[in-house]
């Protein structure tokens, strides 16, 4: 079964990893709003895309910003990223 994408749940995890890592907690909207923007223009072959490819997105883009906040993500999503 496929899950709905939602901006409220990257968000939130988002916010976690920031937290966690003891990063600005403003910066968790402004990355969830990159994420969802990669997510726009990624290439789809007019299928969904799933909870593994948003995770996968999600840590590069974290990554990108902080390697700290990064893998914060990363240890809460180690299921999703497998």
């Amino acid at each position: 079964m496929t899950e709905a994408f939602s901006s409220a749940a990257l968000l939130l995890s988002i916010l976690q990893a920031v937290t966690y890592a003891g990063g600005v907690p403003e910066s968790a909207y402004w990355l969830a709003e990159t994420v969802t923007e990669r997510l726009l223009t990624q290439p789809t072959q007019d299928e969904p895309i799933d909870s593994k490819q948003i995770a996968r997105l999600a840590q590069d883009t974290l990554q990108n910003y902080d390697q700290l906040i990064g893998l914060a993500y990363t240890a809460r999503h180690k299921k999703a990223l497998r």
